[in-house]
């Protein structure tokens, strides 16, 4: 079976839009939890736990195991031709470590929530995060902006292949957006508030013993990081002269703000498992009879 798995600083996918928050522990809420796992004899809960902040993905420490939730999730078939991603500006530095990584786990046997889950990982091929969703006659700017990086290309094709320039990363993403805003959120109000809480205070507001709170202060964290985006893609790329298309989860929350900046840009249906699906895309592609 062919599978296409972004795992994803701050949530792992799939091609059938199966998610959950990229976070394992050995210790947690057992009864309370989802997501059981067993692997190698030991227990996890997924879900739960410290998100990983390591830059490279090829050196994250729960990659494998995410990977093998994420399959235990979502397929009963035991041999799995699978698509993984790397950052545009790791690929081809990390690219075959990834593959090796994942070719000495080959074979993952453990349980999920107590069921017996055992795959043999036949193939595995790993594909440039962003280039992954977009269109393949697509030609301009693409910008993914993900957990930890927000990453930059410019896309042509010639002669039916893609030919990727100038790719640019920066090492800021959602996840420490959100880390900023609750920090600033907390230190203003005296609150302990999680990085959990931040979609619902975005989406709602914040109420402190029933009265909405100004928080246009900690709001400004995400107008500035657009700013320094915009600044480094002028001196990067001609944004007048291309067509620039966003992707990655972090477009949805700055939809907004990014439209008012630059109406002429587009942000991609489903980016939050655009990857995901292009990776799965690209495996019918190598594999598919």
């Amino acid at each position: 079976m062919i599978k296409g798995i972004d795992i994803g600083n701050y949530a792992t996918k799939d091609e059938k839009e199966n998610s959950f928050i990229s976070k394992i522990t050995y210790t947690g809420n057992i009864l309370g939890s989802q997501y059981n796992l067993e692997l190698n004899d030991s227990m996890y809960v997924v879900g739960e736990g410290n998100f990983d902040t390591e830059y490279r993905k090829v050196e994250k420490e729960n990659y494998i195991k995410l990977l093998y939730a994420m399959l235990a999730i979502s397929t009963q078939s035991n041999n799995i031709e699978l698509v993984l991603g790397l950052p545009i500006s790791q690929y081809k530095q990390d690219k075959d470590t990834l593959k090796n990584r994942v070719k000495e786990n080959f074979h993952l046997k453990g349980k999920l929530n107590g069921v017996n889950k055992e795959y043999f990982i036949t193939d595995v091929e790993v594909y440039p995060e962003g280039i992954a969703a977009l269109d393949y006659d697509y030609e301009g700017i693409i910008v993914d902006i993900g957990g930890l990086t927000t990453d930059c290309c410019l896309v042509n094709n010639i002669n039916n292949r893609r030919k990727i320039d100038n790719p640019v990363s920066l090492s800021e993403g959602t996840l420490n957006l959100y880390s900023n805003f609750i920090n600033v959120i907390n230190g203003r109000f005296g609150l302990d508030l999680k990085v959990k809480d931040v979609e619902r205070i975005i989406s709602h507001g914040l109420y402190i013993k029933g009265e909405k709170q100004n928080i246009s202060f900690a709001i400004d964290i995400f107008k500035e990081y657009l700013e320094n985006l915009i600044r480094e893609l002028n001196l990067q790329y001609s944004l007048k002269t291309n067509n620039i298309v966003f992707t990655g989860g972090g477009s949805i929350l700055l939809a907004k703000p990014i439209m008012n900046r630059l109406p002429y840009a587009g942000i991609q249906d489903n980016p939050v498992f655009n990857n995901a699906k292009g990776f799965y895309r690209e495996g019918r592609r190598i594999w598919a009879i």
